[in-house]
This record gives structure tokens, C-alpha cells and sequence, in this order.
């Protein structure tokens, strides 16, 4: 992929399309490019995607994912940073991005969470958006739904994790929601983690349990 430099999601589209967003190499994130392949990855055609970044300075998305949603909407959570506020400038500021023409224009949604990082998603059976982000200043997982397709979001909880790092969210195929993360996850050292651990829901994450 043309100046590649950090992959932020990947996808097969319905039509078998592989989507790539990535950071590029040498742009001190401050953009988003987009690789196509409709050659099983053989070759790939890239361009510059131009977001509303909404007055900040910076953005990046290391470690989203890119959902494709039910009705062929694909949403992607992207951080946003410098240009607010100084609290803001170095943890950023979540937002979701949607595009309804298969990845070619992207527009900004609501902000997911605030001083996040590490942020995923996925579509619950009922179709609400679930998100869970990273609070690396708390400690902490917190969870942000939205129920009108990421337009807005709900205040963030903190889910109730022992020691957690980064986490994931994925949508089982019986509709089972399973939240894991990286246990006694330390930056600090090389060695970050001490596994993984999960918990799952079966009533679209009102409850979670092992």
C-alpha cells in the first residue's frame, strides 16, 4: 500500500472488495488513506481520504476495526486530537465515522468517548452500535452505545474488568457479545500482559458474566 504506515481497520466488503484504512508514513497523523482491492489483493488502488476532523490538528485510529453494518453502512471509530482543549491534546477525542458509498466518502458522527484510545466496535442483534474504548489515565474499559446509527452516543460506563488493558468487542453468531482484554496490561514493560481474559453477554450487554 502506497506510504504505508499503520494499518487502523480492515474489511471484505459484501461484493468481496478488501477495504484498508491506514496511517501514512511521514504525515505526523494528520491523515487517513484508503487501499482497494478487488483482485483478492493483488493490486490495490489508494487515495487520501478528506474527513472533518472538526477543528482538531490530528488523527489516527491504531487498533479500530471497521464494521460493516446490516444495511451495507461501514462505520469505523477514529481519534481526534489538538485543537480543543490541552486536556484533550494528547488523548484525544473518539469519534465514530460512517460511509454509506463502500469506504469513497466518510462522514464524522458523534463522539464516542473522550481521553480514549484503543477503540472498537460492533452491531448488537437489536442494531444499536456498542463500543468499548481504553482510559489509559483511569485504568480502564468503558462501554458507549448508540441506538441511531452513531449520530449520538451514550455517557460511557466503566465496565467491571479486574486489571484491564485494551479490550475488543465481537458479535458471536448466536448474538452472544464477548468483551476481552489484555489482563495486568502495563505499557511500561516489555512484557505488557498477562493473558487474555473475557466475559460475555446473551441481553445485549445489559449484563456480562465469565
Amino acid at each position: 500500500l502506497q506510504g504505508f504506515r499503520i494499518l487502523i481497520a480492515f474489511a471484505v466488503l459484501p461484493d468481496d472488495t478488501l477495504l484498508a484504512l491506514y496511517e501514512p508514513a511521514g504525515n505526523g497523523r494528520r491523515a487517513v488513506w484508503c487501499g482497494r482491492s478487488s483482485d483478492g489483493g493483488a493490486t490495490w488502488q489508494t487515495r487520501r481520504l478528506w474527513l472533518d476532523l472538526g477543528g482538531h490538528r490530528h488523527v489516527g485510529g491504531k487498533d479500530a476495526n471497521l464494521l460493516v453494518l446490516g444495511d451495507g453502512t461501514l462505520a469505523v471509530p477514529l481519534c481526534l486530537w489538538g485543537g480543543e482543549s490541552a486536556a484533550e491534546e494528547d488523548d484525544g477525542v473518539a469519534h465514530a465515522f460512517v460511509s454509506e458509498d463502500a469506504g469513497r466518502t466518510w462522514q464524522r458522527r458523534g463522539v464516542i468517548a473522550r481521553a480514549v484510545r484503543h477503540v472498537r466496535m460492533t452491531q448488537t442483534t437489536a442494531g444499536s452500535l456498542l463500543a468499548c474504548s481504553y482510559d489509559a489515565n483511569a485504568k480502564r474499559v468503558v462501554l458507549s452505545e448508540s441506538t441511531d446509527g452513531a449520530a449520538t452516543w451514550s455517557a460511557p460506563l466503566a465496565a467491571a474488568l479486574p486489571d484491564p488493558g485494551p479490550a475488543d468487542l465481537t458479535r458471536l453468531a448466536d448474538g452472544t457479545l464477548m468483551l476481552t482484554w489484555l489482563f495486568q496490561y502495563n505499557p511500561d514493560f516489555e512484557l505488557r500482559t498477562r493473558g487474555v481474559r473475557a466475559v460475555v453477554s446473551r441481553d445485549g450487554a445489559k449484563t456480562w458474566s465469565n
